[in-house]
């Protein structure tokens, strides 16, 4: 009687309650049972939790190609525009992880674009406008 209850819960949940969910619900009910006796029935019955995905850490395919250097390491300029630089950081904040890139003229030194993002995304710095 009481696993023909807790395949009910199991199924009202999509097929993803565990047995500490699944004994709530049976609380709830009103079923006398206990939470070691809830996961044992479902052990014996193969009903099992669906666990969270992870995200993988690294993104598989073609590996990413290193933009020609064309400064070599030369960082004057001798007219202004000739030469820009830009460079991206991560802040831990409160709130999470903040991606801000900035964009300087070589010449003047002169922070031509300022951009900020709550997300690490390729589009990064695209956007930086020459108002700073």
């Amino acid at each position: 009687m009481l696993l023909g209850e807790i395949k009910q819960f199991y199924a009202a949940s999509g097929n993803i309650y565990g047995s500490p969910r699944i004994y709530r619900d049976c609380k709830a009910a009103g079923l006398a049972c206990s939470e070691n006796r809830v996961a044992r029935l479902m052990h014996q019955a193969k009903v099992h939790a669906v666990r969270g995905y992870r995200r993988a850490r690294y993104k598989a395919g073609k590996p990413a190609t290193a933009a020609p250097n064309r400064l070599r390491q030369v960082f004057v300029a001798s007219a202004p525009d000739e030469a820009w630089v830009t460079d991206i950081t991560q802040i831990y904040t409160h709130e999470g992880w903040l991606y801000l890139a900035a964009v300087i003229d070589l010449y003047s030194r002169a922070v031509g674009g300022l951009e900020h993002a709550g997300a690490h995304s390729y589009r990064i710095g695209v956007g930086c406008d020459a108002d700073g």
